[in-house]
């Protein structure tokens, strides 16, 4: 997950089966200091999911959000919550 030029990661996941559900059950913080309004306002939160290999990793599925969505959310935060993942690599970048 990367906000604001800073990044968290979670834990990786070994022998991932083929159900296409994972669920992490983490919660993840991103806390930067000192933004201007403007940069929060243009702020997007990206969530990547990668397939980690031995010298490469491969990008599997993504979901974006703006900073402001969160923000905006009782104590600024978003619990428990599903999101979908798209393929940013494949024909149609709207498709989960």
């Amino acid at each position: 997950m990367e906000c604001l030029g800073q990044k968290t990661f979670s834990s990786a996941k070994d022998d991932v089966g083929g159900i296409g559900e994972i669920i992490w059950d983490e919660h993840l913080f991103l806390e930067p200091k000192q933004v201007s309004p403007k940069d929060a306002e243009d702020a997007k939160i990206e969530i990547r999911l990668m397939d980690k290999g031995m010298f490469k990793d491969a990008l599997i599925g993504q979901f974006d959000l703006d900073l402001t969505f969160v923000y905006l959310k009782p104590d600024h935060v978003l619990l428990h919550k599903w999101i979908a993942l798209n393929n940013p690599n494949g024909d149609d970048y709207a498709t989960i």
